[in-house]
């Protein structure tokens, strides 16, 4: 075997878990047969290798990869980072060049491609980069492996994301949500980082106004039917039907919502808000004098939160630090947030055992060029250019921003982790969202109409969970005719899966 690539691998390999390495030495195999997939050449300046893949890809500058690698990592050092979060390996100008401009700072590198890394061992001598015992590498296989194994390194607040463009670029179509799932990513790192003192003043005011957690109601409304309101364009379509679906399941609205389901005469059962930024409170809660229950993310807009008349139940976040510890000292369960209002929402909803999760105005799309329900505030994208088509819930396809098309492959992904959850998209248009069922919310009414017991809503064992008696009253107490039965509605959760 080549003495270079047994020096390199005996160098990195202490950093592997048994998998990852077992999976790396298989695909030195590939050398021997399938070298045709990467030409290696030297580069003009000093002749040192790049590699570039059978799409063209160049990894590294063509003249001078040394040069333009030290001209990157320039760009990325910060002053309150000490671990790295890089994705893409290459063939590691980049990781040198960093690691020589910040030698004290943890680096963790995510690659997909073990093959790559592999020539990279046979051709490069990466003893100084590896022996520093600052640097880990991380050989994931799949989107589910680097989005949990990122959201792990990123929940501590002095990590920060970083993606090397080439190995971004170069990720292969059968796995191109990923490129969408670290561009959320690398954006909610940098929002942190961002607002870090911020958001600390935030959740050092709301812990002091919560009357509950969000998570004790884990496991609660097992089988009870949500429907999550969303502010999307399509909620002016069907938000008057919700008058009718309400009596046969909870209603959680986010915080844009509220406006356009009073409009319609729907008071929702519960609200969540989740934006940091002071601005909430003023433009979708102020004056409406709401006493039912709100849910607030730690780091929610504190006036919200503390000037809301009803309950207010706090959420802790996962990849906020103090929003960790005080779950971990509460014993409750963190929340996943997904960089949105609704993709917190729908993460709760699930832990929380509702069956089936019904949304409505979750577009995340484009209707005329409007990003929200017209009650629920301005919110318009003119610049077409920057526009993604995809695949359409109702049309073929629809136009869509990245930030919306981020929030729909988190919600795909989230709801592959709850099998056992059904998730019917009611929504009158916007974008698919793979893993639910379309159906309209004229159908979702004619089927939960079908239960007898649903009519007659809604605590699931009440009697027996002491603990939790009066938050549940508070949050039934506005709805009249309510009697504590248990909810058997096994019959039309199968009858979703199978529309």
């Amino acid at each position: 075997m080549n003495p270079l690539f047994t020096e390199n691998l005996g160098h990195a390999t202490t950093f592997l878990s048994f998998d990852e390495k077992e999976h790396f030495l298989k695909s030195i195999q590939f050398i021997e047969t399938e070298v045709h997939r990467y030409a290696i050449q030297p580069s003009k300046k000093s002749g040192v290798p790049v590699p570039q893949n059978e799409k063209g890809v160049y990894y590294h500058s063509r003249y001078d990869p040394e040069r333009e690698a030290e001209a990157w990592a320039k760009e990325q050092i910060g002053s309150s980072c000490s671990h790295y979060v890089i994705f893409g390996f290459a063939f590691a100008y980049h990781l040198e060049a960093l690691h020589q401009l910040v030698p004290k700072a943890k680096m963790t590198v995510i690659e997909t491609d073990s093959q790559l890394v592999s020539l990279c061992f046979f051709h490069r001598n990466l003893k100084n980069l590896f022996c520093s015992g600052e640097v880990t590498v991380h050989l994931k296989t799949t989107i589910q492996e680097v989005a949990a194994c990122i959201q792990r390194l990123l929940q501590d607040e002095t990590s920060t994301l970083l993606l090397y463009p080439a190995s971004v670029k170069a990720i292969p179509d059968s796995m191109k949500e990923l490129k969408i799932l670290l561009e959320s990513f690398r954006h909610q790192s940098f929002s942190i980082r961002r607002g870090s003192d911020h958001l600390d003043q935030n959740f050092q005011r709301n812990i002091k106004h919560a009357d509950f957690f969000a998570a004790i109601f884990n496991n609660v409304f097992q089988e009870i039917p949500l429907v999550l309101v969303s502010a999307g364009p399509s909620l002016d379509k069907n938000v008057h039907m919700l008058r009718e679906l309400q009596p046969y399941s909870l209603v959680l609205a986010v915080g844009r919502a509220v406006k356009p389901l009073l409009a319609a005469g729907v008071v929702p059962d519960m609200v969540i808000i989740t934006d940091g930024q002071y601005f909430v409170y003023q433009q979708q809660l102020e004056g409406l004098g709401l006493e039912i229950p709100l849910i607030g993310l730690s780091t929610c807009d504190p006036k919200a939160f503390a000037r809301h008349q009803g309950l207010r139940g706090i959420a802790f976040q996962e990849g906020f630090s103090k929003a960790e510890k005080e779950a971990l000292k509460q014993e409750v369960p963190t929340t996943k947030t997904g960089g949105s209002v609704a993709t917190t929402a729908l993460d709760i909803a699930i832990g929380w055992g509702c069956n089936p999760i019904i949304l409505v105005g979750q577009d995340l799309a484009l209707e005329a060029g409007k990003t929200h329900a017209n009650a629920a505030g301005r919110g318009m994208v003119r610049h077409e250019a920057t526009l993604l088509k995809v695949r359409g819930n109702v049309t073929e396809y629809v136009m869509t921003t990245k930030n919306l098309n981020a929030y729909r492959v988190w919600m795909e992904q989230r709801i592959r982790q709850a099998p056992d959850t059904t998730v019917v998209n009611a929504t009158e248009g916007g974008a698919y969202i793979a893993g639910t069922q379309v159906c309209s919310l004229e159908k979702v009414l004619s089927i939960l109409e079908k239960s007898e017991e649903l009519e007659r809503l809604l605590s699931n064992r009440i009697n027996e969970m002491t603990d939790h008696h009066y938050l549940l009253g508070e949050i039934m107490g506005h709805r009249k005719a309510r009697e504590k039965v248990e909810l058997k509605v096994l019959h039309f959760t199968v009858e979703f899966r199978t529309i």
